[in-house]
Order: C-alpha cells, then sequence, then structure tokens
C-alpha cells in the first residue's frame, strides 16, 4: 500500500469527534452531561435528513463498514462476531453500530444525544440503543466481549489526563468486558501535541504514554493494517501536518 495513499484521511469519517468550536466552549471548566447532550442535540437537529453532512457522527454506512473491517483486521481481531455482545460508546447516528451488527453482533448503543439516539432507532430497528451517558444505566451484569469507544470527549476534550481517562473510561470499560474481551479506543490527532478548538491532538509522546498506562497495542492508522507500517505514516503524518485516526486495542485478560 502506498504511503501516499494511507495518509488521505477524510476528516470526515470522525465517528463522534466535534470539530465545532461552539461543542468545546468551555471545555477548561468542564461541560455536565447535560450541557454536552444539549450541544449535541443542537448539531444533530440541525442534520436531520441530511446526515451524511454531520459533522459530529458518521451517516455513511459503507464508510463505517469499511472502518469497522480495518480497524479488527489490523488488531488482529476476528470479524465473525457472531453472537458476540458488542457496546458502541457514542453511538451518534447508528451506522458503526450497524456495521457491526452486519457481522453477525448483538449490539448495544448509547450515546448522550437524544435525537442521535431516536435517528438511529427509526433506521436502524434492530439494535438496541439508548440514550444514556457512559457508564451510567450499565450494570456490571451487562458484560460485553467488545467495547468500541472511538473520538470520545473523555478521549480528548481538554488537557490530556492518564489517570482521568483510566478513572472515566479504562476501568468503567475493564468492568464491563468479559474476561477475554476487547476494549477499542480510536482518536483523530496530527501528532503535533497541540489543541485545536478545545480538542487535543495527540504527540507521539501521549501515544508512548497512553500505550504504557492502558498495556494497549501499537497505535494502528487503518489503512496501513501493519503496526509498524502505521508507526511510519504517524512520523510521516507529524512531519507533514496530517491528520490520521490510530486506533488501540486493550485487552481485557491483561488487566485480570
Amino acid at each position: 500500500m502506498k504511503v501516499r495513499r494511507c495518509m488521505q484521511m477524510e476528516n470526515s469519517s470522525k465517528e463522534n469527534c466535534l470539530p465545532m468550536r461552539d461543542l468545546t466552549e468551555g471545555a477548561d471548566d468542564g461541560c455536565s452531561a447535560l450541557e454536552l447532550s444539549q450541544r449535541y442535540d443542537q448539531i444533530y437537529n440541525q442534520f436531520e435528513g441530511n446526515e451524511d453532512r454531520c459533522p459530529v457522527s458518521t451517516g455513511n454506512l459503507p464508510r463505517a463498514r469499511r472502518r469497522v473491517r480495518q480497524v479488527l483486521r489490523g488488531l488482529g481481531l476476528t470479524t465473525n462476531l457472531r453472537g458476540a455482545r458488542v457496546l458502541d460508546i457514542g453511538s451518534g447516528l447508528g451506522v458503526t453500530a450497524e456495521a457491526f451488527r452486519e457481522l453477525g453482533a448483538m449490539v448495544t448503543g448509547i450515546d448522550l444525544s437524544a435525537v442521535a439516539v431516536s435517528l438511529a432507532k427509526a433506521r436502524f430497528r434492530e439494535i438496541d440503543f439508548r440514550c444514556l451517558g457512559f457508564p451510567s444505566g450499565l450494570h456490571e451484569d451487562h458484560r460485553f466481549d467488545l467495547i468500541w469507544a472511538t473520538d470520545l470527549p473523555v478521549v480528548g476534550l481538554g488537557a490530556y489526563d492518564t489517570q482521568r481517562m483510566q478513572r472515566e473510561l479504562l476501568g468503567p470499560c475493564l468492568r464491563l468486558l468479559n474476561s477475554e474481551g476487547h476494549l477499542v479506543i480510536g482518536w483523530h490527532t496530527d501528532f503535533s501535541g497541540q489543541e485545536a478548538h478545545g480538542w487535543l491532538n495527540w504527540s507521539l509522546s501521549t501515544i508512548r504514554e497512553s500505550r504504557n498506562a492502558w498495556r494497549a497495542s501499537p497505535a494502528l492508522i487503518p489503512q496501513a493494517r501493519f503496526f509498524w507500517l502505521s508507526t511510519f505514516i504517524c512520523h510521516v503524518c507529524r512531519v507533514l501536518q496530517h491528520s490520521a485516526p490510530i486506533y488501540f486495542r486493550i485487552r481485557a485478560s491483561d488487566w485480570r
């Protein structure tokens, strides 16, 4: 695969990233779940009927199918998910959840936005979509084989905080995973370490720190498919100031 092709990262593919300034105003002070859900609702209302142009969640099902398969294969996970229980955190318009369902999974999608949940339910009726914030509403007797957590505010809104991420994301996810389950965390970055509209672009050193703290796989750029090629492309993207999606796999068994 040519490096140039791998670097053609479409910003519109961000599952749940919020590129709009009004969503990150006051980020340093900390947005409440209610405030964040209301901001999401405003965006989804603006793009109802024109979901493919929505900036906070992709509405393109073929793109979601391709991304899910790329990530699963690149992280060494099976694409045969028949009977597997999958949790999609920040499910948005529901296309990523649908991509998992098509692979045979039993999917639960959760999102803070009641508007997004309503739109997702209307389009994908075979998926259990719920309007709630993670992890509230999910009890520890709910066990999943795979948790998909991509472009979430806790990952990149404001300053990078390893302890906060372990407390608010990693810890709760591990408690909800089966003993052989996997957590996939994804984020978009230009590797600069700089903030843009309140969102942090992870630096290469931040990525290394995260890997060590999470006991995670190397960072994967989905189009690259191989960790060694992903590492090379991360360095190239940093030099050329290109943004790219990166994904990590965390195995529950490594924390038992």
